[in-house]
Order: C-alpha cells, then sequence, then structure tokens
C-alpha cells in the first residue's frame, strides 16, 4: 500500500483493520500519517495450500 503518488510501497497485512495497520507502519516508518491522503492498494498477494493427489507414474516408459 501507499499514498496516491508515491513511488514506494509498504506491506501491510490484509484482514479488517488493514487501513489502520497502514496508518500504524506509515507512522513508524516515517514519522507521520496524513489520513486526509488518498491510499492505494498496489498488489495483493495470496499464500493458498491446497490438497492435491500425487499423479499415478507409469514404470518402463523409455526416453527418447
Amino acid at each position: 500500500m501507499r499514498y496516491e503518488g508515491q513511488s514506494y510501497e509498504l506491506n501491510v497485512p490484509f484482514d479488517e483493520a488493514f487501513l489502520e495497520s497502514f496508518s500504524q507502519i506509515y507512522t513508524r516508518r516515517f514519522g507521520y500519517y496524513n489520513a486526509k491522503n488518498v491510499i492505494e492498494m498496489v498488489n495483493l498477494r495470496v499464500n493458498a495450500i491446497v490438497p492435491v493427489q500425487k499423479p499415478a507414474l507409469e514404470r518402463g516408459l523409455s526416453r527418447p
């Protein structure tokens, strides 16, 4: 996330309080926070763990 027009971003955990988290992280990093500035969400990263069945491998296949 970043303020509109900035060229650097801060990583902020995405939950119900992500805007408050942005203000806290920004204040820790830069010493101030302006609630009137427009905030942009630049990227949203998702980590997922999904169970997958192992594929059946055939024996005896020759390679070219």
